[in-house]
């Protein structure tokens, strides 16, 4: 198989994807371990590195890169956070297709209020709200166990 031909272009995206959907479950298990002993702070950072994975995995299953939607990007950059956050209306159609709106709009949601607390959690003397965060989990997991590996 010759580099750069459909079949090694195709296992690559196989092997990127196995690997950001686990790194998004580590992430997602290590902000529930926070939240348990009552570190909002750490949790909200956690959450957000969960749905940013599943959100990377997401865009580049759909054959998307950072570029195509930020013009400062390059192909193979990273995803920028405010690029995750703004597109979560994207990204919830590529994860869950059009068939299940209320999927949609619970991730749009929760990008949204998941990455707000994680910029009080990071840079703010604010921190990330409990209580908040707990509501979120519910919808992550039903998120997770819908969004297709």
């Amino acid at each position: 198989m010759r580099a750069g031909s459909v079949e090694s272009s195709t296992t690559f995206r196989v092997h990127l994807m196995a690997w950001m959907k686990k790194r998004a479950d580590e992430n997602f298990a290590a902000g529930l371990l926070a939240l348990e002993h009552q570190h909002p702070n750490a949790a909200a950072n956690r959450f957000w590195y969960a749905l940013y994975h599943l959100s990377w995995n997401a865009l580049q299953r759909a054959g998307l890169r950072p570029n195509a939607l930020d013009s400062n990007a390059t192909a193979q950059g990273s995803w920028k956070h405010e690029t995750i956050k703004v597109n979560a209306g994207l990204i919830a159609r590529h994860m869950f297709g059009n068939s299940d709106r209320e999927l949609r709009f619970r991730l749009r949601a929760l990008l949204t209020t998941i990455f707000v607390q994680r910029v009080n959690a990071d840079y703010k003397e604010q921190p990330a709200d409990g209580r908040l965060l707990r509501q979120a989990v519910d919808h992550r997991k039903l998120i997770f166990e819908e969004a297709a590996p």
